[in-house]
């Protein structure tokens, strides 16, 4: 597996203003509460430089339309051009005019965060021989029933966070490509940043092939016509069922358990015992839901990597369980 790390200006100041706007259920709360604090309050500009901007993140979404695989994906010197083509001139403009509102107070942190990315990236660089496993690899190929080939090289594009996150990322940039979220996290949290990767490279991947796609859609949309609700009010179903499956072997699963003598249960102990005393609300926390489904499915994802099988509906239907118990 070939692996090159980008760190862009244009594709970090993309990734500020998309979490100081609150269009998605995925964007991250605790970055917005960080950066403001750095930065200052929102002006009435700002302000409404936000609402403009959530009503083109909502226009276009994730997909294949969706902004950042423009701004976070493509070279800094292209941005604007390919902007333009994809989403015309207009929406270009003032999603343009919308980041030169935001850049004075995004020039304030990408000094210091600019350092901490290129920090990162040489500490991924040195330690990807030991956590960028084929073993790894084949055995995702069997739990989702697919062979996946890695004959291009893996774009790894570095984002800033908060220092309160473990990390996080996405696979919502097309193929050969996920985005991890590491500045401000310590270096010594190197496996999880790993882990992430891993998540994100199966969301990127294995989850899309069409056997076990059309095998979740067909399930999730059995069970809304049953009235099976989402375990999380802003995810859809088949979002929170697909997570659950994922969770379950990495980041925190028993993948990472198996490969990288990460101990899972007491994670798993720890984190909810956490998220229990702050109170949080169940039904509108992703977090929470990703860590309770992945705890209860341990042991079954333990039987079917051991076993060498592959991800079927009696996994699905275990997911179901879980979210009534969730309830």
């Amino acid at each position: 597996m070939n692996l090159y790390y980008q760190i862009t200006k244009i594709g970090n100041l993309f990734h500020f203003v998309s979490n100081l706007t609150d269009w998605h259920y995925s964007v991250r709360p605790s970055y917005k509460s960080y950066w403001l604090e750095k930065t200052g309050n929102l002006s009435i500009e700002e302000s409404g430089a936000l609402v403009k901007a959530k009503e083109l993140f909502i226009k276009y979404s994730f997909g294949q339309n969706f902004w950042g695989k423009v701004f976070l994906r493509r070279p800094e010197e292209d941005v604007w051009q390919i902007a333009e083509q994809n989403f015309g001139k207009e929406d270009t403009e003032s999603f343009k005019t919308i980041t030169n509102v935001f850049l004075p107070k995004f020039e304030k942190l990408w000094i210091e965060e600019e350092k901490l990315l290129h920090n990162w990236k040489g500490e991924l660089e040195k330690s990807q021989s030991k956590y960028a496993q084929d073993g790894l690899v084949n055995k995702l190929d069997v739990l989702f029933n697919t062979k996946v080939k890695f004959d291009l090289q893996v774009k790894v594009i570095l984002l800033m966070c908060s220092p309160t996150t473990i990390g996080g990322g996405g696979a919502n940039v097309g193929p050969g490509a996920i985005t991890l979220e590491v500045s401000r996290k310590s270096l010594n949290d190197i496996q999880f940043a790993w882990f992430n990767f891993w998540h994100e490279l199966v969301h990127t991947y294995w989850e899309r092939n069409k056997e076990y796609t059309g095998m979740l859609i067909e399930f999730v949309n059995k069970k809304e016509q049953d009235g099976l609700p989402s375990p999380v009010e802003k995810a859809p179903l088949k979002a929170a069922i697909g997570e659950a499956v994922i969770e379950s072997l990495i980041p925190m699963g028993y993948l990472s358990n198996k490969y990288f003598g990460f101990d899972s249960e007491k994670y798993f102990r720890e984190k909810t015992l956490q998220l229990r005393e702050s109170k949080v609300n169940k039904s509108q926390s992703l977090s929470f839901w990703r860590c309770f489904s992945a705890d209860r499915l341990f042991n079954m994802a333990k039987e079917y990597v051991e076993n060498n099988k592959a991800i079927d509906i009696a996994y699905l239907e275990k997911v179901e369980q879980i979210i009534k118990e969730f309830k």
